[in-house]
């Protein structure tokens, strides 16, 4: 499988150094692009924050914690800006999923696994957003905390399964170097021989 081709597979697995150069990067892409496009336009509307994370891809992939329009730039430049970044958002969003769900796999959980640690987490915040502050509140920010956590410390600092598990090799495993058996280099073909075979023989033609 190509390099490029696995960045957007879910199948087999990824070890930690992998997923944290893929998480950085697919956080980091979308942000660079977004500054560029708003320094083209001369910057964004004084007093607009920038804020991203991780749970903005989830949250709202075609923002990425920005505001709503460039300095400079109409509604009708805004949303071409934004048409452009929206791909890069959406590129993010599947390249981390799949490296997410690889690096489940490398734990030997499966893939399903990352609603409860990374979407779960940003529906209860945005649910308890909505309601008014009381203990079922702290209780679900309490939650959504615990979630966030423990799939950090799954997916980025606990070693995957040594060996080979049910979702494939283990990608630290070294390649097998050794030259495979040469069936054809080990067996030894002897030639038939059409004289007779060693023992006693009758003469034929003889009383």
């Amino acid at each position: 499988m190509g390099t490029t081709r696995k960045l957007f597979s879910p199948e087999g697995r990824s070890n930690r150094l992998h997923y944290w150069l893929v998480g950085l990067t697919s956080s980091f892409a979308p942000l660079l692009l977004m500054l560029l496009l708003s320094a083209a336009v001369g910057g964004m509307h004084r007093g607009d924050g920038i804020s991203f994370d991780m749970a903005d891809l989830f949250r709202n992939p075609l923002s990425f914690g920005f505001g709503d329009s460039f300095i400079g730039a109409g509604p009708v430049v805004s949303r071409l800006l934004y048409a452009i970044a929206a791909p890069v958002g959406l590129a993010a969003v599947w390249v981390f999923a799949a490296a997410t769900i690889r690096r489940l796999h490398d734990r030997n959980k499966s893939g399903w696994w990352i609603f409860h640690f990374y979407v779960a987490p940003v529906a209860l915040n945005n649910f308890a957003a909505r309601l008014d502050f009381s203990y079922a509140t702290l209780a679900i920010g309490l939650i959504a905390m615990a979630l966030s956590v423990w799939g950090c410390v799954e997916t980025l600092f606990l070693q995957g399964t040594r060996g080979p598990n049910r979702f494939g090799a283990d990608p630290l495993a070294l390649p097998d170097t050794r030259p495979g058996w040469d069936q054809q280099g080990e067996l030894e073909f002897v030639s038939h021989s059409a004289g007779p075979s060693p023992g006693g023989h009758v003469m034929r033609g003889h009383d």
